[in-house]
């Protein structure tokens, strides 16, 4: 998913990626495309594009320096594309992140150690790419959360 386009299905908010390869679900026509068709009832998903620094992990491999198709960035899309939405509970933790990430990144971006609290995420998205590289699917999810109540954590510590 990290090479898909805007104003295509894969960066629809009405369309549910269902893995590589495969035609996922739009709930517009309520019928199956692939990811790189087109139609004019496109509209942006928060999962879509992540420029801008929305979410985590984009924006602490920003930080760093990486690019958009990185291997943190495109490990963790895989793990979210191809096993978290593919399981009730992993969607909707997934379907929290997207409600809950801009405004996080947003806080993060204002902490006055914001280099070392993305240092500090850095370590644990290399930790989460590695699980998932090791298909230890339901660790890397663990990890994943674990560093999202890290976040959580620093905006609270911040702001006292």
């Amino acid at each position: 998913m990290a090479y898909v386009r805007d104003y295509t299905c894969g960066t629809c908010v009405n369309y549910t990626y269902e893995g590589e390869n495969t035609k996922g679900y739009c709930s517009y026509y309520k019928t199956y495309y692939y990811h790189d068709e087109s139609c004019s009832h496109w509209e942006r998903s928060p999962a879509a594009s992540s420029s801008g620094g929305c979410f985590v992990t984009t924006a602490c491999c920003q930080y760093k320096g990486l690019e958009d198709d990185c291997y943190e960035l495109t490990t963790l899309r895989r793990l979210r594309d191809d096993y978290m939405k593919n399981t009730p509970m992993g969607n909707s933790l997934v379907k929290m992140y997207y409600d809950k990430a801009p405004a996080l990144v947003e806080a993060l971006d204002k902490c006055e150690n914001k280099g070392e609290v993305y240092e500090n995420i850095y370590k644990r998205i290399t930790e989460v790419a590695k699980l998932t590289n090791e298909k230890k699917y339901s660790d890397a999810v663990g990890r994943y959360i674990s560093m999202m109540m890290y976040c959580d954590e620093v905006i609270g510590a911040d702001n006292k």
